[in-house]
């Protein structure tokens, strides 16, 4: 079909014209494109992937610019992501036309009836209307003051108009605490999609009207479906003492709809009602669903003995939802600013509903992402999670949210944070938490990607690979996973496969600073300096960057020898110990250092600057965290090799009986490799020191000349206390400063006056 009509809107494909009571309205190309090609699919779902196959025709794309153009396009046909009159947005899975759409040629000129594209069907027709009764959102939400109180009345039994039933609040020491199950659907489903998906939308918005009441949700792709009938199993795994429980019976066009209050631990119906839905119905999409949600309210409230707020406040003057997408729009972006004005709506949203358990996750982890920026004060940011996680667990200690964020606070708390940041967390093993989670919710997609944060400090290479590979199962374009997986694909020795994944994620996500982070890391390890120093310049171009981000930019000057150019960026006091000590400012080196002494990097920063400490007390377990328990189950990997090359320098200075392990660690990876083409200079560092360690500076001399045959550089490497006896051979003098000529012509060919 050449032409598309909605409302006062005309879509002419053949003009590539988009018309408003026929005058031709200016729009750029690409948002024309967006739009034809939703409006052509209406009533079908079009995946990002599909717009950029469609408009960008597979061309690098960054997923602002794609959500740019959906603004665009709803402002150009007077939409907006916050009413969704006409594209509905499907987070993680794409956007859908859902307005009324007609073929423009069929329009009778005697004022007959449009007839719909595609089947005739009540659902489809029902579309002609919802688009005008969202719209007037705003009169029907006053409307729905009125039929609250009316219900109320009716509900209550009480007679007089706008009553409610007056009652008492509980003296339960805690909350009861419930959560809205997800809709089950017996027969055929209902031929309109967006109907449940509303419904469940009002319930959750007025249920906070709710008094006392602690509220919780399942993670997106929590799959309950075994355990939807068991309701004393359900509320044992999940700490619930109530369900609402909503059941279609749905035949074509006509549903009943039964909700009930459910008491998990004996199964018991509390209390319950059923409605009659007919899709053909105007109603059925608006007014009926904010009448079922009132309903389902006050009875939720009546039979537990809780009071309710007024509805009016609760739909009007507090759009819940519209700041926990407007949080979760800031946070997609990853950059600091974003972040932080997401965390402070998010902030607000936990004021306002202290008892809704889904906003403190999102708080929770809101504040994780942040963390990483502000690494000078981490024990500021780390106080504030642990008080978070805290009162998580407080309101409901069973429940997914709040064993993970615990988990994640337990799983710091290893790596040497004060336990006066850590406040009340407690103790326990953050694994058997996160695998506690995943026994009674195999399908919970943040516990999969916990367990794989935390294996890659423990793990085989190839189980982290796996557990990468379970997480992207569930989140598949999700920027963060798929760069954290080009790494432990790296990291497992597959360096193609690694840059595969990343040029797929670029693809995806271009700019974005996870990946591009880890592209960067890739490239400083594997020699490919001009690559790095791009994809470095982008991410200082972001202003404030991560502390995992300033691990990349060290990594690169270190191996350039110029740590002054990185210092200016890392804000981590171990980080900024390591890159004075290199600088030879010792004193000042020193100092940084015993601010986070407990740090890896703070004992690698004194050892070079102090070469008469030795920490005797050398804690394994935790200086070795990046490499796992020698002679244990953990082998060695790619990038790992840095943690056994300096560990097994302290063992052996101190006596250990563990130094003969991490020798075999060492041998054991570079059995049976080809030495002359190894993939990354760390590799040729690390075997230099193994030589050095076995008293053989001839053989670690050979190891430095095959590495610069390849071109690699790590001249700041040299002040590593398992490399610098290597400074004292005759001939190191000459070798050194054809390598630090190889690294400051890298540096002039670049330039570095941005730095």
């Amino acid at each position: 079909m050449s032409k598309f009509t909605f409302d006062e809107f005309i879509l002419d494909i053949q003009k590539s014209q988009l018309l408003k009571n026929g005058e031709a309205l200016s729009i750029e190309p690409q948002v024309y494109c967006v739009l034809e090609l939703l409006i052509s699919r209406h009533g079908n779902l079009v995946s990002r992937e599909e717009i950029i196959s469609q408009v960008w025709e597979d061309r690098l794309v960054s997923a602002s610019v794609i959500d740019n153009r959906i603004r665009a396009a709803r402002k150009a046909i007077g939409d907006s992501g916050k009413h969704q009159v006409y594209i509905k947005t499907y987070p993680n899975r794409g956007y859908k036309f859902v307005g009324a759409v007609s073929s423009a040629e069929d329009c009778s000129p005697n004022g007959a009836p449009d007839e719909l594209i595609g089947d005739v069907k009540p659902a489809s027709i029902h579309l002609r209307w919802f688009s005008a009764v969202v719209a007037c959102m705003a009169v029907i939400l006053v409307g729905i003051t009125l039929q609250a109180a009316f219900l109320r009345a009716n509900f209550s039994n009480d007679t007089r108009p706008g009553a409610i039933t007056p009652v008492e609040k509980s003296i339960a020491v805690s909350p009861p605490r419930l959560a809205i199950l997800p809709f089950e659907t017996v027969g055929s489903p209902p031929s309109e999609e967006l109907l449940p998906e509303i419904l469940e939308s009002h319930m959750n918005h007025t249920i906070m009207a709710v008094n006392d009441l602690t509220l919780m949700s399942f993670a997106s792709g929590t799959n309950l479906s075994d355990a939807l009938n068991n309701y004393a199993e359900l509320g044992e795994k999940f700490d619930l003492d109530y369900v609402i429980a909503s059941k279609f019976s749905a035949v074509g066009s006509y549903s009943k709809l039964h909700v009930s209050l459910i008491r998990t631990n004996d199964g018991a119906i509390m209390c319950g009602d059923t409605f009659d839905i007919q899709l053909s119905d105007p109603n059925a999409l608006y007014d009926l669903p904010a009448q079922i949600a009132i309903k389902t309210t006050i009875m939720v409230a009546n039979k537990l003995n809780l009071s309710v707020d007024e509805f009016a406040p609760s739909l009007q003057e507090y759009d819940f939802y519209s700041k926990l997408e407007r949080a979760n729009e800031l946070q997609s972006t990853g950059d600091y600013d974003d972040i932080v004005a997401s965390i402070k709506v998010l902030r607000d949203v936990v004021q306002e509903e202290p008892n809704y358990l889904p906003a403190m996750k999102k708080l929770f982890w809101a504040l994780s992402y942040e963390f990483p920026f502000t690494a000078e004060n981490y024990e500021t940011s780390i106080k504030e999670m642990a008080e978070l996680a805290i009162r998580m667990e407080r309101l409901s200690p069973e429940a997914p949210e709040s064993l993970l964020a615990k988990a994640y606070m337990l799983g710091v708390g290893e790596s040497g944070v004060s336990k006066s940041s850590m406040g009340e967390i407690g103790e326990s093993d953050h694994f058997s938490i996160i695998r506690s989670v995943l026994a009674a919710d195999p399908d919970n997609a943040d516990a999969h990607e916990m367990l794989a944060i935390w294996l890659e400090y423990e793990a085989e290479p190839e189980d982290v690979v796996n557990a990468y590979e379970t997480a992207l199962s569930y989140r598949p374009t999700q920027p963060w996973v798929l760069g954290a997986y080009s790494a432990a694909k790296f990291c497992n020795q597959q360096p193609d496969a690694a840059r595969d994944i990343i040029h797929q994620a670029m693809k995806w996500h271009p700019g974005h600073r996870d990946v591009l982070s880890v592209k960067a890391s890739i490239a400083v390890a594997t020699g490919d300096y001009k690559a790095a120093m791009e994809s470095t310049q982008q991410l200082l171009a972001r202003g404030k960057i991560t502390h995992e981000e300033s691990k990349v930019v060290r990594a690169l000057f270190f191996d350039l020898g110029r740590p002054d150019l990185a210092l200016p960026y890392l804000k981590f006091a171990p980080a900024r110990a390591q890159a004075l000590a290199m600088m030879g400012q010792n004193d000042q080196a020193i100092a940084e250092a015993l601010k986070i002494e407990t740090f890896y990097t703070s004992i690698a920063a004194r050892l070079i600057a102090d070469e008469s400490f030795m920490p005797q007390d050398y804690k394994i377990d935790r200086t070795y965290a990046s490499v796992g328990t020698p002679g244990d189950e953990t082998g060695a990997n790619l990038c790992r090799l840095v943690h056994l090359s300096r560990d097994a320098y302290v063992l052996k200075k101190i006596g250990s009986d563990r130094y003969a392990d991490f020798i075999r660690l060492i041998e054991k990876y570079f059995d049976g490799k080809d030495l002359k083409s190894l993939p990354t200079g760390q590799e040729y560092a690390t075997l230099m020191g193994y030589h050095l360690l076995n008293d053989n500076p001839d053989r670690a001399l050979q190891v430095m000349d095959l590495a610069m045959d390849r071109s690699f550089v790590f001249v700041s490497s040299f002040r590593e206390p398992y490399l610098r006896d290597l400074k004292k051979h005759p001939e190191f003098s000459f070798r050194f400063e054809r390598m630090t000529e190889m690294a400051e012509a890298i540096v002039s060919d670049f330039g570095h006056s941005e730095y």
